[in-house]
């Protein structure tokens, strides 16, 4: 994926047989909705998330997580819901890129919530405070997000297609995936 095909009038993703994202972009907030088309939610599924987020995107497990039982992100992170761990990753990849255009500071927040009483079962509702107003901050992070959790969810589901890395050189630079090889 380019960052060309990431737009604010391209707001439907389908991602592989994995999942699919619809985004809804405001001024100051982006709402996605990320329906599975795996039949697994939760990370426990997945046991090398924890440490495919180390090797990646380290900086992401020491994230601030408020979760009804307290956990730190790192512990979290190895029995949560698929939803909760790509809004994470997204919010970490914010403040990366942001940190990349010379700001001192960078902090993003996002919620998660899902009814699957009302919503098909998979269907996550993600919200974060970045819009329009910082669109090419967050289309650069959007499509690292895809990519990563493509690569995690690939650990599940071995017929998908595993990710090149490319690594990013420069001062206190995390290693982000490039673009989809084939």
């Amino acid at each position: 994926m380019s960052l060309s095909l990431l737009s604010p009038h391209c707001n439907f993703f389908q991602v592989h047989n994995l999942f699919a994202l619809k985004i809804t972009y405001t001024k100051s907030a982006t709402k996605i909705n990320m329906a599975l088309q795996i039949p697994i939610v939760n990370t426990k599924d997945i046991t090398d998330t924890a440490s495919i987020l180390q090797m990646y995107l380290p900086s992401v497990l020491y994230s601030t997580c408020f979760n009804d039982d307290k956990l730190p992100f790192a512990v979290e992170v190895q029995a949560t819901e698929i939803g909760h761990l790509f809004e994470h990753i997204l919010l970490e990849y914010l403040c990366y890129f942001k940190l990349l255009t010379g700001e001192k500071s960078a902090e993003y927040s996002g919620v998660t919530k899902w009814n699957w009483e009302k919503d098909p079962w998979g269907v996550f509702n993600i919200t974060i405070n970045a819009g329009l107003d910082e669109f090419e901050i967050f289309a650069q992070a959007m499509q690292q997000t895809i990519l990563l959790t493509q690569y995690i969810l690939n650990e599940y589901n071995p017929n998908s297609l595993a990710l090149p890395t490319q690594f990013l050189e420069g001062p206190s630079v995390q290693p982000v995936f490039d673009q989809l090889e084939r």
